[in-house]
């Protein structure tokens, strides 16, 4: 076996002396051949989900610690991906009974912290406990600056900005449509919005300081607006994409649209760029 290893080093070394820059391409494509599922670390989905579907995850962007997951039944669980706490051999059998080369292994396995259990088909949430969405969840995010806060949002209309330290709603906002996906700006120091994209071509922008939609924003054509994104270099820009075929540039400043990207249009845009 060493010696297959010796050969591939060399062979390496000499890949490198004759062609430069082909060296890291090729150890390159040997490491993703190694990739594996991990043997130590599973995240439990039985307790957590009850096997049903997971629709978004999101890890918070300060610590890259917590991990939210949403399912489709509206429930909302989170997760700690750096802690360890093993179970015994058998418990760990249930969760690796697909594979082969899991099995009879001690795992960690990775309860959630936290979970916000779906109310679909269900009785309305007590007041003891709160509890998830009345549909899939079709938004998650972390509060980009602070790891004690979420928004999610769901098919049952609602959006809602969670609490995470003392599992409690903060405040919320029902639409009459849908809810496709909500976004959060990354970079946002001025403001605190939530884009809300939803089967209707009107985009909202709600403050959850405020409580209220603060503005909305109508220019797509089709029947939904269907995903949304603020910019990396500006917290004032978002950008929408629509049913229509559309992809649209917003500053929300303003409230009017800077850029429209319009994929039965390209053709007829690019030729009139031409001197």
């Amino acid at each position: 076996m060493w010696q297959e290893e010796r050969m591939n080093v060399s062979k390496l070394i000499r890949s490198r002396e004759a062609s430069g820059g082909k060296v890291s391409e090729a150890i390159t494509s040997e490491r993703r051949k190694t990739l594996d599922l991990s043997s130590s670390r599973i995240i439990s989905d039985v307790s957590s989900f009850s096997g049903k579907g997971i629709t978004l995850i999101d890890l918070d962007p300060v610590e890259q610690r917590y991990l939210l997951a949403g399912s489709v039944d509206g429930t909302v669980c989170a997760f700690d991906v750096l802690s360890h706490y093993y179970t015994e051999e058998k418990a760990v059998d249930q969760y690796c009974s697909h594979t082969t080369t899991l099995q009879n292994r001690k795992a960690s396995v990775h309860q959630h912290l936290f979970r916000l259990e779906g109310t679909q088909g269900r009785l309305p949430p007590t007041r003891e406990r709160e509890e998830g969405h009345k549909g899939a969840v079709t938004g998650l995010q972390w509060y980009p600056v602070d790891s004690g806060l979420f928004v999610s949002s769901s098919k049952d209309c609602n959006v809602r900005l969670f609490d995470a330290n003392e599992l409690s709603m903060v405040c919320s906002v029902q639409l009459e449509f849908q809810i496709n996906c909500v976004s959060m700006s990354t970079i946002a120091l001025a403001h605190s919005l939530v884009a809300v994209a939803s089967r209707n071509p009107v985009i909202r922008l709600w403050d959850p300081r405020n409580d209220c939609i603060s503005l909305s924003f109508a220019g797509h054509i089709g029947k939904e607006v269907t995903a949304l994104a603020w910019s990396s270099n500006s917290e004032w820009l978002l950008i929408s994409g629509g049913s229509d075929g559309q992809i649209r540039i917003w500053d929300v400043r303003k409230a009017n649209c800077l850029l429209s990207l319009d994929q039965y249009n390209t053709k007829t845009y690019s030729e009139a760029l031409l001197p």
